[in-house]
């Protein structure tokens, strides 16, 4: 993985969130957050917490305290994910590992179409994610099976006339 991997990561991201703005939470509200999503896979849950660090991060994983540092008294939930995704990961990089892990945290605790967003983010970036789990080709399935679901239902009942 490379330098210019990781700053295409991050773009990608950024371009993303300009599209698709994430909530913003207090410190508080995403201690509570990620409290919920720790319990739910089944980890501690890392401590989040205001740090003063260089203009160029937003936040910091801090694996071996397992814990967050965050550069603002507000943060997004995507950079919220973002830092959990490095913890939940075997790798400490903005690899292929770490994109398909953060893709999967956001379709779980965002939302559908946010994960798709992201996911032709990195895509349109020249980023891939896991060979072993196609996320894009599987949530751009289940958005037009929704989608032409969603048609089909449409058109029975406007077909319907009492």
């Amino acid at each position: 993985m490379t330098t210019s991997e990781t700053q295409r990561t991050y773009a990608a991201e950024d371009a993303f969130e300009l599209v698709m703005p994430t909530i913003t939470l207090s410190l508080d509200e995403a201690n509570d957050w990620l409290a919920m999503i720790a319990e739910a896979e089944g980890v501690d849950s890392p401590l989040v917490f205001k740090s003063k660090m260089s203009k160029n991060y937003g936040a910091l994983a801090l694996p071996a305290e397992w814990c967050i540092a965050v550069r603002r008294s507000k943060v997004t939930q995507l950079l919220l994910l973002h830092e959990p995704a490095h913890l939940l990961c075997a790798k400490e990089n903005h690899g292929i590992e770490f994109r398909t892990e953060l893709v999967r945290l956001v379709r779980r605790y965002i939302s559908f179409p946010h994960a798709s967003g992201l996911c032709q983010s990195f895509k349109t970036s020249g980023l891939s994610l896991s060979d072993s789990k196609p996320i894009f080709e599987e949530l751009s399935n289940k958005l037009a099976f929704v989608i032409r679901s969603f048609l089909e239902q449409s058109d029975a009942h406007s077909a319907y006339q009492p």
